[in-house]
């Protein structure tokens, strides 16, 4: 058992085993389902060593990682090289990207969630009380839960289309 492996879930699913000489991932489950395929991507430890978050994007080109440093980075899957980075305002709590790979949805630890141009990194909307966070399948929504309710949002201006209540326990 190596002490530097993290352990990263991305959803549901389907469990791969990867390793290289930086770092070694026990598990990782990949989405899979719907139009979504299996995604295979291989980490280094360039500006990723302890990533608790980490979403695949849906064109297999770019792997996206969330850490306690607030930042939400973007990452060729085919080199691990960085090409984009974020900045939240506390640590990542969740991502989701939106099916067509524009757009980051980003949760942070203080609950805020953001919309972010994938390409550009600048905000398209913002709101609070968010835990974690899940792009609908169409990209026409997006769903997310904080304080014991999940509410379906309209992706393009983060508006609120409807609230349950699922308790706090």
């Amino acid at each position: 058992q190596n002490p530097n492996a993290v352990a990263i879930s991305v959803r549901d699913t389907k469990s791969k085993s990867v390793e290289n000489s930086d770092m070694t991932v026990s598990k990782v489950f990949i989405r899979q389902g719907g139009a979504k395929k299996v995604r295979r991507f291989w980490l280094d430890s360039s500006g990723v060593d302890g990533a608790f978050i980490i979403e695949a994007g849906p064109n297999n080109e770019f792997v996206y990682t969330g850490y306690s440093d607030n930042n939400v980075r973007k990452l060729n899957v085919s080199d691990g090289s960085l090409e984009q980075e974020y900045e939240m305002t506390n640590n990542i709590s969740d991502i989701s990207i939106s099916p067509d790979g524009n757009f980051v949805y980003a949760a942070d630890s203080s609950g805020i969630l953001r919309k972010i141009n994938a390409s550009r990194g600048s905000i398209k909307w913002e709101i609070s009380n968010s835990s974690s966070v899940s792009a609908g399948p169409n990209g026409n929504f997006v769903y997310k839960s904080g304080s014991g309710e999940v509410k379906r949002l309209n992706a393009a201006d983060g508006s609120t289309q409807w609230t349950t209540n699922v308790g706090m326990g």
